[in-house]
């Protein structure tokens, strides 16, 4: 894997992470009520809100809390379950863009910082 793909890969699951963090504290949620009510260990709740996926045990996990967490916090899991999936599972450096031409794909780092600001 290019080192830039690997950094694209982390600042989108680590702005994934963020936007969980944000809606649990716009609830007023701590990270202990958050596992309390979704029954996922408080360690995941915080490797998720970090963007550390690649710590939580297999593909069925890592979806099954994200959606878990979307859910109790009142967010469409589909858009983020779907990046997390083209980051770590369909190859690194998946398209962000629904337009995945050559020509529109642009670089890399300008792809991310809109992906990030797509989802704050």
């Amino acid at each position: 894997m290019a080192d830039t793909e690997q950094i694209e890969a982390t600042i989108a699951l680590v702005a994934i992470g963020q936007r969980l963090q944000t809606a649990r504290k716009r609830h007023k949620m701590s990270v202990a009520m958050l596992s309390a009510r979704t029954a996922i260990s408080v360690r995941f709740i915080e490797y998720i809100e970090a963007g550390e996926f690649g710590r939580i045990p297999g593909r069925t996990y890592v979806l099954g809390f994200t959606r878990s967490i979307c859910r109790e916090l009142d967010l469409d899991p589909e858009e983020l379950l779907q990046v997390i999936k083209s980051e770590m599972y369909d190859g690194i450096g998946a398209s962000l863009e629904t337009d995945t031409t050559p020509a529109n794909r642009g670089n890399p780092i300008t792809r991310a910082v809109r992906f990030i600001k797509s989802i704050f």
